[in-house]
């Protein structure tokens, strides 16, 4: 999963998922891209509010882009691996 939110982020698509595993990190905890509960009204709702301002939308899929670039394949599994230790 996490490498694919990490694909989509290099190309500036604003990554929609629940805090499970290393997204938050990924994320930044909700500034590279939406963080949402694993109940439905709620996710439903923080993707609503989201879609509200544009503006937001674009500095996410700037900053997702920026960070998810920064990344070679080989860096991105040592960071994993980093966390799992952790």
């Amino acid at each position: 999963m996490a490498k694919s939110i990490a694909e989509a982020m290099f190309f500036g698509v604003i990554p929609i998922a629940t805090s499970v595993s290393c997204v938050p990190f990924m994320l930044n905890n909700g500034n590279r891209g939406i963080l949402i509960s694993d109940e439905l009204e709620k996710a439903v709702t923080e993707v609503a509010n989201h879609l509200q301002d544009y503006n937001l939308l674009a500095e996410m899929s700037r900053k997702a882009t920026l960070w998810s670039q920064q990344y070679t394949l080989e860096g991105f599994e040592y960071e994993i691996k980093k966390l799992i230790v952790a």
